[in-house]
């Protein structure tokens, strides 16, 4: 093979084109566009997942207490408030 010469072509390198980005309002939050307020759920999981914790890394009889009796009452009760609070919000932006 003798006269012939091997060469690489490598591709061209790949040009990233930048996206635009939506165009929002600077009034988001008093369009009806704001997060809800979740503080009271939030520091109720919280509050939940410490005492679970607690009772999964050491396993005594109090803390059995509390998780049965406190904590999983007290994640029930959360999850019932979200779900409250989002459907809420779901009807009163008319979707349901």
């Amino acid at each position: 093979m003798e006269g012939y010469r091997v060469t690489r072509t490598y591709p061209e390198p790949i040009r990233l084109r930048p996206v635009p980005e939506p165009e929002l309002p600077h009034d988001a939050a008093t369009a009806g566009g704001g997060a809800m307020n979740l503080t009271v759920q939030a520091v109720g999981a919280i509050i939940a997942l410490v005492i679970t914790t607690l009772f999964v890394v050491q396993p005594r009889p109090l803390l059995m207490a509390l998780f049965a009796f406190v904590a999983q009452p007290l994640f029930l009760i959360v999850g019932l408030m979200y779900l409250g609070r989002v459907f809420r919000e779901l009807r009163d932006k008319d979707v349901l």
